[in-house]
């Protein structure tokens, strides 16, 4: 992988969860090649699908009605920003010190 080979970090990141998309693609397939690829390539993968599954079966966010418009997505992004800043953090193995 060059990216690999030029020594440069890199995260995978699989795709949204949406319930209404569930029913017009086959996502397994796509998440478990994902998954492989960055085991075989020692790369951290950031499960956004399963974040925001999980977010949408404990009734966090509501993603399947789509009147909530701008809002809803605000705060999913804002919470994906979040999580994905300490996945990256956690995933560089730095020090609480290191971090500022």
């Amino acid at each position: 992988m060059r990216c690999k080979n030029a020594e440069t970090d890199v995260i995978l990141m699989n795709l949204q969860y949406s319930p209404r998309t569930e029913t017009m693609i086959s996502a397994p397939p796509y998440l478990d090649n994902m998954r492989v690829v960055a085991q075989q390539h020692d790369i951290p993968l950031f499960d956004r699908f399963a974040i925001m599954r999980h977010w949408n079966e404990q009734g966090d966010f509501d993603l399947f009605s789509a009147s909530h418009g701008l809002e809803l997505t605000k705060r999913v992004h804002d919470c994906l920003g979040r999580a994905l800043s300490t996945f990256v953090i956690d995933a560089a193995h730095l020090n609480p010190a290191q971090q500022n």
